[in-house]
């Protein structure tokens, strides 16, 4: 290595110039190849033994319907103004032809023909009668369909009304059709029946519209398209303020991750460059060297996207963090190596003599840490470690390569001093030392007994934003009991045993119901049939001649004098429409369009009239296809969704219910049990990658050493920075989620970084090589208030995942720093020669 670097020196044109043409030959690789695989699918690949896990692919392969969807959910305090304005929106996404489907069953025309048995007993009953009272008036409209018959009808429903002074919602929809005539819209029909709406029963009324779509999952932001699709149909509505319609579901929930993840990276990645700026002024002093350093991290960060795109393919949303945290950790050997230049004699082989064996092993332990993931079956953060080592070997690379060359090139000769950390001693006495290490055990014992209050929170969404629409969406959909998306989806492959099934799980204190696809089926259709058979039978009669004039015809100059002389009948809230009419009347359509208006809207009438009383009870048999693939496979297998008695977002509770109904049903799966099995794969990771990175690196170090002292030494930090961590956890709301956990494994490889040097520096000391402390002091301290700065400024990410990492890390190093010159020094005061 040392004629490596000799020759480096003697030839620093040369290697600059092909370092920057490999350069620019990776940023065209990268530009050209980097992508962003949006998908959660290939985060975490459990076992096929595990039972969940075969369980959840069949489930997805037998109903995609429920895989990939985007909600868009409609609310308003109107039940009417909630449904008329999703069966606009429905409309809306049908026509586009954006989408592969639309669902929303409740405007099928299905459910149009059969609406009256969805109704309550009581209403169709009363329904019916009041229908048979009014026919005599609808016979005479369909043998006279005509303005003027219409507004006589109207005009019996309006004097009607001023007797309670309170407008009807049918004479509501007459006033308001009318209006439009009025207006000269030609496309709006004047009839005698008024649309059955959902009655307004809670405070909030809410309809749900299903949407799926193709996803692109190697853009930058795969989702973005569907969504700005999505609401640029939603903003042309133009809705009045009472309606709000917001997206949530998969596709809504993985944009909003996305964009926070690359949101989160921009960011991050400039408060880091100007915290690393900063450091390396105070702490270097010298333009070269700041320069090469910071030319170093942009050609290091270059490389890396190249090469760990070459290899991984595409980038999740964790191996992005690695982005930014490259700068906070390649830094470390740059200073390193950059302080040990000058402290012998600005000669790159004589630093690298000096502190090379500490980086090399430095190299080695990091890129042990952060592929202490890759045996696990949690692929997301095997990703990022590998990334995250070829970051690491890049930055060793390109220490011993491209800083040797561009200081040869372009040091300057200067006595400028760089700062000065001789306060900082190694030196203690034994009472001091004593005093330290009493500490420490008084620490190590209160931080097991806090720390036990640990929790590990395994739901995605610990990791986004609660204020975030997608997400808040989704709970308010929970809240409102519209959509519950933790209930646990069981196939039952044997119709004979699904009753049996049904029952076992009703009786479990952990289930609160079962949802069957018999529960689409309004009950007591039968009973319903009866009350409209006498309206069947009046409609079957032939029409016979009307000797009676059962309605007075009014002319539009009448029925306004009769409209301005009962509008001081009727109530304030009603006033605005009377006005609306008024004002629409004085400049009203010419009589053939309102003639032409009645004539359809009469016709159209008479038509669903017939249509809602000759529909016949139906069965599950009778829904249409796309109903039916959402509860039957072409297998003849049958969903039931089981929902909870208790909340479940709790890991306490969610595995009790999971396990509850895996112990009866014959396969579980759903989000819960995804969650739920995730978590299990994700803390049986986090164990293999802790015991892995500790043990790989402390074998790693007794062949460094050749002894078991020095080992514990380098480790102990560690152990005392990870039992730091969970006592913070569990002192503070925060909690180890998905992303955050991956940090007690790299704290075994970043921590013993540190230690290393250290320890290194010491030993050069006891054997008289090396009295030169203060770079060490200052190398130290340097690297960690950069890797700091780095780690800080992930925690302003919008990604809760990302923003968890930054903060646990940016505490662990300062506590790492703080061991690292207190515990370590104490006890070499206590140790012979």
């Amino acid at each position: 290595m040392s004629r490596w670097l000799d020759w480096v020196s003697l030839h620093p044109l040369n290697v600059l110039t092909t370092i920057f043409f490999v350069t620019l030959l990776a940023a065209f690789y990268g530009v050209k190849s980097f992508s962003i695989n949006a998908s959660f699918d290939g985060l975490i690949i459990p076992s096929e033994d595990n039972r969940w896990y075969t369980d959840n692919e069949a489930y997805k392969k037998a109903f995609p319907a429920y895989q990939s969807n985007t909600i868009v959910a409609v609310s308003a305090v109107s039940a009417k103004e909630a449904y008329l304005a999703g069966k606009k929106l429905n409309e809306a996404f049908s026509a586009s032809g954006l989408f592969t489907e639309v669902f929303a069953p409740q405007y099928d025309s299905f459910f149009d023909t059969h609406a009256l048995y969805n109704a309550p007993t009581e209403g169709v009953k009363r329904l019916s009668e009041e229908t048979l009272a009014q026919l005599p008036y609808y016979r005479y409209l369909d043998a006279n369909p005509d303005v003027e018959s219409l507004l006589g009808f109207y005009a019996r429903q309006l004097i009607k009304d001023s007797e309670l002074g309170l407008l009807s919602e049918q004479s509501r929809h007459y006033l308001d059709t009318l209006i439009q005539a009025l207006q000269g819209d030609d496309q709006v029909n004047l009839g005698f029946l008024a649309p059955l709406y959902p009655r307004d029963s809670a405070p909030v009324h809410y309809q749900l519209i299903f949407i799926k779509t193709d996803q692109t999952l190697n853009q930058q932001l795969p989702n973005a398209e569907i969504i700005s699709n999505l609401q640029t149909i939603i903003q042309a509505q133009n809705f009045a303020s009472s309606v709000r319609v917001s997206l949530t579901g998969e596709i809504p929930l993985s944009h909003e991750e996305m964009l926070a993840a690359t949101e989160g990276v921009e960011l991050a990645s400039i408060i880091s460059l100007v915290i690393l700026l900063l450091a390396l002024i105070i702490g270097l002093r010298y333009k070269e060297l700041i320069a090469g350093v910071f030319l170093m991290l942009g050609i290091g960060i270059v490389l890396t996207i190249a090469v760990g795109t070459f290899v991984v393919g595409d980038f999740n949303t964790l191996s992005l963090i690695f982005l930014v945290m490259f700068f906070g950790l390649s830094v470390d050997f740059a200073v390193h190596f950059c302080l040990s230049w000058l402290d012998e004699g600005r000669s790159s082989a004589s630093a690298f003599s000096s502190i090379g064996s500490a980086l090399f092993l430095c190299t080695l332990s990091t890129c042990i840490a952060f592929l202490s993931f890759l045996p696990t079956d949690y692929l997301g953060l095997a990703q990022l470690g590998i990334v995250s080592a070829i970051g690491m070997s890049i930055a060793f690379l390109l220490t011993v390569t491209f800083l040797p060359a561009w200081l040869s090139l372009f040091h300057q000769k200067t006595d400028r001093t760089p700062l000065n950390l001789s306060a900082l001693s190694f030196d203690f006495t034994k009472p001091k030392a004593l005093l330290v290490l009493s500490a420490a055990f008084v620490f190590v014992v209160f931080s097991l007994i806090i720390g036990r209050g640990a929790t590990f929170d395994y739901s995605v969404l610990a990791m986004q934003d609660k204020k975030a629409e997608a997400v808040s969406t989704l709970i308010e959909l929970q809240q409102a009991q519209q959509f519950n998306d933790y209930s646990i989806a069981v196939m039952v492959d044997d119709s004979h045993e699904l009753k049996t099934l049904i029952a076992d799980l009703l009786i479990l204190d952990e289930v609160a119901s079962v949802i069957q696809p018999e529960a689409i089926i309004p009950p007591f259709q039968q009973l319903k049939a009866l009350h409209l058979e006498p309206v069947r039978q009046a409609l079957s009669e032939a029409s016979s001649e009307i000797k009676t004039l059962v309605i007075q015809p009014m002319s539009l100059e009448a029925f306004t004098l009769l409209t301005a002389r009962l509008k001081p009948q009727f109530f304030d809230e009603d006033q605005p429409l009377f006005e609306a009419l008024a004002a629409a009347q004085s400049q009203s359509a010419p009589n053939t369009v309102l003639n032409q208006s009645a004539l359809r809207g009469i016709k159209q009438d008479i038509n669903k009239l017939h249509t809602l009383f000759f529909a016949e009870p139906f069965t599950l048999q009778d829904l249409p296809e796309g109903i039916q693939a959402r509860f039957f496979t072409e297998l003849g297998q049958t969903l039931l969704q089981v929902l909870p008695a208790k909340d479940i977002h709790n890991r306490e509770a969610m595995t009790a219910f999971i396990e509850a109904v895996q112990a009866v049903a014959p396969n579980v799966s759903g989000r819960s049990v995804v969650e739920w099995g995730v978590g299990q794969t994700v803390s049986d990771a986090f164990v293999e990658a802790t015991l892995f990175a500790f043990g790989t690196i402390f074998i790693l170090l007794l062949l460094a050493f050749r002894s078991l002292l020095w080992p514990i030494l380098a480790l102990l930090p560690i152990a005392l920075t990870a039992l730091f961590i969970f006592m913070v956890v569990s002192l503070t709301s925060m909690s180890l989620n998905m992303a955050n956990i991956l940090v007690v494994p790299l704290i075994v490889g970043l921590g013993v970084d540190t230690s290393l040097h250290v320890i290194h520096r010491y030993r050069q000391r006891l054997a008289g090589q090396s009295d030169k402390l203060s770079s060490t002091h200052r190398a130290v301290l340097i690297s960690a208030l950069t890797t700091l700065g780095t780690f800080f400024s992930l925690s302003f990410s919008p990604h809760l995942g990302a923003a968890s990492i930054g903060m646990l890390l940016s505490l662990s190093i300062a506590f790492l720093v703080l061991v690292t010159f207190l515990v370590l020094p104490a006890l070499f005061s206590l140790m012979s020669k």
